[in-house]
């Protein structure tokens, strides 16, 4: 777990290969989940992502860049939402 958009950038930069996929809040200090994102993609290209977001969705989406690649859980959100989201950006199958 990391503290801002920053940190996160920096954790895929050194170790994106022991990551299986990215969580992010859009709205971060220092760097948020938008910039964010489109740094890491560029470090780690096939990386799912998955956006945590309060705000609107149409709104969030306008911000990323033309055919970007991601997932979104609007909060509130109940764990078994998140556990499922995470199944989900994954590929895998919950029983």
């Amino acid at each position: 777990m990391v503290k801002d958009g920053r940190e996160a950038v920096s954790e895929v930069h050194s170790h994106g290969s022991d990551f299986m996929a990215v969580l992010l809040d859009v709205d971060m200090p220092h760097m948020d989940g938008i910039a964010a994102a489109v740094e890491i993609r560029r470090a780690a290209p096939d990386l799912p992502i998955l956006f945590l977001t309060a705000s609107d969705l149409e709104t969030v989406m306008r911000r990323l860049p033309r055919g970007f690649r991601a997932e979104f859980l609007m909060k509130p959100f109940r764990i078994s939402e998140l556990a499922d989201a995470i199944s989900g950006l994954l590929g895998v199958a919950q029983s």
